[in-house]
């Protein structure tokens, strides 16, 4: 089993060939041009604002596209609004999802820019063909399950875990915005080294992805759980491709539990 890190999260595969492309497609990812650079400082630049902006008067940036190849800059689209409004997308990739306006992390990029952690997602592509099976450990709101379940297509996998209940539900919305979604298979679990009952701890963020199970979060608002382990949603006989982990920290342990 072969591994790499992007972005954050762990990234798993058992083709040696498949990983080693990835690898390759990664450093050039990482290494960029100017313009690439320039289009991250410009990211930051425009949430930045965007955050000032809530601050001043409660308006919201609708969302537009990153800079393209040839580097021209898409100005902001800015519009009166109410801050709590979910707003409905469509990321580069063609599908729909709902993201809340005031959401920080991937909501936000989303929002403004159609696309989050790229680096990743050329990882996915390289790997994933159709009829592949991809894990998706951490869902989120959905967008790397709904990216892979594209990928895959009809006669390939996608295991979308998920354990926070406003996140969860916010991951069975978006799914079912997209009608190629149906070979995505959802779990209100949390990935462990054991089964059993566990707590997750509610990050003080708006962001949907930044609760944890973490002790280190003990003195935050907390939810009862269930946890689970690789190997009783894995069976022996089941082939799985690649495997995503953004669990807050707590990815070591989900790796235990498919050992």
């Amino acid at each position: 089993m072969y591994s790499l890190k992007s972005h954050g999260y762990l990234l798993w595969t058992k083709d040696v060939k498949k990983w080693v492309r990835a690898k390759r497609a990664y450093n050039l990812k990482k290494s960029g041009d100017l313009c690439l650079k320039m289009n991250r400082a410009f990211s930051k630049l425009k949430l930045l604002l965007e955050r000032i902006i809530y601050r001043i008067n409660g308006i919201i940036v609708h969302p537009s596209f990153p800079l393209s190849k040839k580097g021209k800059i898409t100005l902001l689209k800015i519009m009166p609004g109410h801050r709590s409004d979910p707003a409905l997308i469509r990321t580069l990739y063609g599908f729909k999802m709902n993201v809340d306006k005031v959401g920080e992390g991937i909501e936000s990029h989303l929002r403004l820019f159609g696309t989050y952690e790229k680096g990743t997602l050329q990882i996915m592509r390289f790997i994933l063909k159709e009829g592949s099976a991809f894990l998706d450990g951490g869902a989120n709101i959905g967008f790397m399950s709904l990216y892979a379940s594209k990928l895959v297509g009809p006669q390939g996998k996608v295991f979308a875990f998920e354990t926070y209940p406003e996140t969860y539900n916010k991951l069975l919305e978006n799914l079912g915005l997209n009608t190629h979604s149906d070979n995505v298979q959802t779990f209100q679990l949390a990935l462990s080294n054991e089964a059993g009952p566990g707590v997750i701890y509610e990050h003080i963020t708006p962001s949907a992805g930044s609760n944890s199970m973490l002790a280190s979060f003990a003195d935050h608002d907390s939810t009862e759980i269930t946890q689970t382990t690789l190997d009783e949603i894995v069976g022996p006989d089941e082939n799985v491709d690649l495997i995503k982990l953004d669990i807050e920290g707590f990815e070591y342990k989900a790796v235990l539990g498919g050992l």
